[in-house]
């Protein structure tokens, strides 16, 4: 599908110009018909019929009519009013074409000039939200939408009306220019084609462009995930994929992350067999699994129907989740189980994912009434009602509670919108990883030091330590390419391909090299002794003169490959 045009010709303020249009033209026959009709009453000449009065009134928008050229002036007021008034309409229309032509090719020019922007795709309102997101960061958005919005408020973005599944639509857009692009649409199969086109759609000579595609189904989004990480080879165009459920469940822990009760694990429950509900049971298990309080293991229960076994799907995915967690189901619904009064003990935090959002928040509200004085917190899920919730709060006239702040309304578009959220997600989570691991391996041998800014915790982690890390994650598919390996969602419990100590001994080579390639880069130099002022690194040599301790680190980074990956659902398969 080619680019209609560019809604920004159509889209336009209500002006009182505009308003006041028809009535104009209205006016304008009404007095022409009034006006003539007085003007031929006693001139037998020219004909006064009543389908003559109104052609000619039709006449006046052309700047002229026939009686003018036999009656001479002057003329009745209300004709007089008309004979102006009717030409006026008319060069506003010609005015208001010649803007609408103009305009779609001075659109469809200024997209293609664009600079550094983002392009996002789709007519969701998560493609909403995330436009507005990026505005508010100060990055020039063009949009790609399939609908034309015909109204337009100030500070909107330019807008191309097409498919952006088509390559050409996406170079209408400035693709050729622009540093991201969002594929927000509707369907996960949609945004995986955008994602596709925009390969297509970038000449070779244009410069890098990330492009970030929304998968709404989890284990599709792992299987697009995987095939990310297996990459070989770079194109200039970074694909990625992500699910606004993952992001949003993240966030939600990250901004309140879990804490001991009264020196015990707090007891969470999660209402509803939902992506999102799903996507909480992990990130709460990782939020408990960080905590410098971790003594025990977590107790969770998901609740709702199919929950016994969406937890063994889980589980096979996630291995680390009964280390961390102490799972428990129950296949009732959260009414049902409150109604029964076989509820379990009362929880420290109960977060409710319900896809209806009348019933989500009936759920909430006999859940804080239920656990009153009990529950530290009770989260509902609601998009469209949870924003105005919000605001209530926060205002100091809460609807739902008495001011206690126990029930709280999360919306996963609003969570899920950050625009770094997306940009971090997958590579985030493995990059964290990692680092934890290298700590641990440094602890267990002895080399442990506070001072060294290397084994900081990742949310103190000094900005280049965090890109190193990542960049390490980013490299995973490319080493195990070289042993002959690739990148497979963990669907059962299956074992990983067994990696030779050839195989590792080669990928800790390759890690070194990598390493030391990113830190020349940077500009860091190699000497005996250290210096993060002066960028020296006693590391900084080739792997045949690396001492012993250097090298055992680089293979405790790949020996724990399996154990990283699968920390975020994925395994190492041969092939």
């Amino acid at each position: 599908m080619a680019v209609n045009q560019s809604s920004e010709a159509l889209r336009r303020p209500l002006g009182a110009l505009r308003l006041s249009f028809p009535v104009v033209v209205a006016l304008s026959l009404v007095l022409g018909y009034v006006g003539f009709g007085q003007l031929l009453a006693t001139n037998k000449e020219v004909s006064h019929r009543s389908v003559d009065l109104a052609y000619y009134s039709f006449q006046l928008f052309v700047l002229g009519a026939d009686p003018f050229q036999s009656v001479p002036a002057p003329y009745p007021l209300l004709l007089e009013i008309a004979r102006f008034s009717a030409p006026t309409a008319t060069v506003y229309a010609l005015i208001e074409t010649a803007r609408v032509l103009f305009s779609v090719e001075l659109s469809r020019w200024r997209a293609r000039r664009c600079r550094g922007h983002a392009i996002v795709c789709g007519d969701t309102r998560f493609a909403d939200e995330l436009t507005r997101r990026l505005q508010g960061q100060h990055t020039e958005v063009v949009e790609i939408r399939t609908q034309v919005d015909e109204f337009v408020t100030p500070g909107e973005p330019l807008r191309i009306i097409g498919d952006a599944r088509d390559p050409t639509v996406l170079q209408a857009a400035g693709i050729e220019h622009a540093d991201a692009v969002y594929a927000c649409a509707q369907g996960s199969a949609t945004n995986a084609t955008i994602a596709l086109a925009a390969r297509r759609a970038r000449s070779p000579n244009a410069g890098p462009v990330e492009v970030y595609s929304h998968i709404a189904d989890p284990d599709l989004c792992a299987t697009f995930q995987a095939a990310f990480l297996s990459r070989q080879e770079l194109d200039g165009v970074r694909v990625d994929f992500f699910n606004i459920n993952q992001i949003a469940a993240r966030r939600l822990f990250d901004d309140d992350p879990l804490v001991p009760v009264a020196g015990r694990a707090p007891r969470v429950v999660v209402a509803g067999v939902t992506g999102f509900g799903l996507a909480a049971v992990v990130a709460a298990a990782r939020s408990w699994r960080v905590s410098t309080h971790l003594t025990e293991r977590l107790p969770l229960t998901l609740v709702g129907s199919g929950a016994g076994q969406a937890l063994v799907d889980l589980a096979q995915r996630y291995p680390f989740l009964d280390q961390v967690c102490r799972l428990g189901s129950s296949e009732l619904d959260l009414l049902q189980l409150l109604a029964t009064g076989d509820a379990p003990d009362p929880p420290d935090r109960v977060l409710v994912c319900h896809r209806t959002e009348e019933h989500a928040l009936k759920a909430a509200m006999a859940a804080e009434r239920y656990w009153r004085t009990r529950v530290s917190s009770v989260v509902v899920r609601l998009e469209r009602l949870g924003s105005a919730l919000a605001a209530e709060q926060r205002d100091g006239t809460a609807l739902l509670d008495d001011g206690s702040g126990v029930l709280r309304p999360f919306g996963v578009v609003a969570a899920a919108c950050d625009p770094a959220l997306i940009r971090q997600d997958l590579i985030e989570r493995l990059a964290q990883v990692i680092h934890e691991r290298y700590r641990e391996g440094r602890r267990a041998r002895g080399e442990w030091s506070p001072e060294d800014p290397s084994l900081a915790p990742w949310d103190r982690l000094a900005p280049p330590l965090r890109e190193a890390n990542r960049a390490q994650a980013e490299d995973i598919g490319r080493k195990l390419a070289d042993v002959h390996c690739a990148i497979s969602p963990r669907l059962s419990r299956d074992g990983d391909a067994v990696l030779s100590v050839a195989d590792l001994e080669l990928l800790a080579r390759q890690e070194h090299e990598r390493w030391c390639t990113e830190q020349e880069r940077n500009g860091w130099r190699f000497d005996p002794v250290r210096s993060d002022e002066r960028k020296l690194h006693p590391a900084l040599r080739p792997w045949h003169a690396l001492p012993e301790h250097f090298r055992q680190r680089c293979h405790d980074a790949v020996s724990e490959l399996s154990d990283i990956l699968a920390d975020a659902g994925f395994r190492i398969v041969r092939g």
